[in-house]
């Protein structure tokens, strides 16, 4: 597998198809964000599976990729739209995610402010933690 068919079949990612991970993960995929660490591809299915459930829309945009041998370091945007976040409006989180591969992806570890994907997009709560950043 190449970092392209990675980027496109996770492009095409929804609660839908599900059955795509297959493609792009080892059995034995250890995920990682700041919430979570997962291992083995049934658990890491069924994490985005809840995950992906209440997503009304998302989109990555790769902006920037780095790769030594068989690692990679790929620097995205995500343009998520969620009913429960932003007011049901679509916002902006940036990040990053170190992947290693063998045949398939064996390690997924993603890097983003866990600020900018949930507290900051609560109403009520979202405007007194962008006060604070703000007065920092």
């Amino acid at each position: 597998m190449n970092i392209e068919d990675f980027k496109q079949t996770f492009q095409k990612l929804d609660k839908s198809n599900m059955h795509l991970l297959d493609s792009i993960y080892a059995p034995q995929i250890v995920f990682q964000d700041p919430l979570h660490r997962i291992q083995g591809l049934p658990a890491l299915t069924d994490y985005f599976q809840h995950m992906y459930q209440n997503v009304t829309d998302i989109e990555f945009k790769f902006l920037d990729q780095l790769q030594q041998a068989e690692r990679y370091l790929l620097i995205w945007d995500m343009y998520l739209t969620h009913p429960r976040l932003n007011a049901g409006k679509s916002f902006i989180v940036p990040g990053c995610s170190h992947l290693v591969f063998e045949e398939k992806c064996i390690s997924h570890r993603d890097y983003f402010d866990l600020g900018a994907l949930l507290y900051e997009n609560i109403t009520g709560l979202g405007a007194v933690i962008r006060w604070i950043k703000g007065r920092a």
